[in-house]
């Protein structure tokens, strides 16, 4: 009777041992599907890279939102002086392959466009370009967007690694590689930061 009931509990044991194991098979398949969706989620149709020249790792956004979403993904500091209304320069950007990836051109940010100086056939303002299609290779122009005449005068006495560059027009306002001196913007004094005068133009 004794050697039965170990028998029996044996049995149960392992039918146990069975179960638990059954059971964390099953849990391991489960989350590997689900690893599966969620990588297909996140990488698959419903997501799109955006990669940047001369960067190795892409932006990856979901379809529909912005470029400039994927200029912010990758820290890239825009200033969206205009608050991302297509009004002012500091978004632009080159589509070096891929244009077909984004939405079209709305009649605002044509306007813009032909206001801007460094302004080519590829150009496009960020923050009025949705991606629809991985395929997407962006450039930016080179140079720093200021926001005030102010931001310039902290720059005396410094020399310029890039470009200075006006952030509604986008034109060089000082030469890459110049010292900037007090003579020197003294004749700047008079160019007009002012962003919000221009949205009452083209509102």
């Amino acid at each position: 009777m004794a050697a039965s009931a170990h028998g029996d509990l044996a049995v149960a044991r392992m039918r146990g041992l069975g179960f638990w194991t059954t059971t964390l098979r099953r849990c391991s398949i489960l989350w590997a599907s689900a690893t599966f969706v969620w990588s297909f989620l996140r990488y698959g149709t419903f997501m799109k890279s955006v990669q940047f020249h001369n960067d190795g790792v892409p932006a990856i956004i979901q379809t529909q939102e912005r470029l400039l979403d994927a200029l912010l993904a990758k820290s890239v500091p825009v200033k969206m002086l205009c608050g991302g209304r297509g009004l002012c320069a500091t978004c632009h950007v080159y589509i070096d392959k891929g244009a077909d990836c984004l939405t079209p051109q709305t009649e605002r940010e044509k306007l813009t466009l032909s206001m801007l100086t460094g302004a080519q056939s590829n150009s496009r303002l960020a923050c009025q370009s949705k991606v629809l299609k991985d395929g997407l290779i962006v450039s930016l122009p080179r140079g720093l967007y200021v926001e005030s005449f102010s931001d310039i005068e902290k720059l005396i006495g410094k020399r310029t690694t890039t470009p200075i560059l006006h952030p509604v027009s986008g034109r060089v306002l000082i030469q890459e590689n110049k010292i900037i001196t007090r003579s020197a913007i003294g004749e700047l004094r008079g160019v007009d930061f002012d962003v919000q005068q221009l949205n009452l133009n083209k509102s």
